[in-house]
């Protein structure tokens, strides 16, 4: 059974309306594809684009900062 707390937060994150999930190697433990460095200015572009683009939210667009995605 669904909390009405955790019913408020889904809405909240807009979880209904997502379309499409990405997932960045943005601040990896162990740097095997990317630095550090170059990992968490990626991250900051990917925020900064998707919000001018109005994609986060209600635009359908979730993103996920992960560590090391082995690819």
């Amino acid at each position: 059974m669904i909390t009405k707390k955790l019913r408020e937060k889904a809405e909240e994150l807009f979880l209904a309306n997502i379309n499409r999930h990405i997932f960045i190697c943005a601040d990896p433990t162990e740097p095997k594809c990317c630095s550090r460095k170059k990992g968490l200015e990626s991250w900051k572009y990917l925020k900064k684009r998707l919000k001018e683009l109005d994609l986060v939210g209600k635009g359908g667009v979730y993103r996920t900062k992960a560590s090391c995605l082995r690819i």
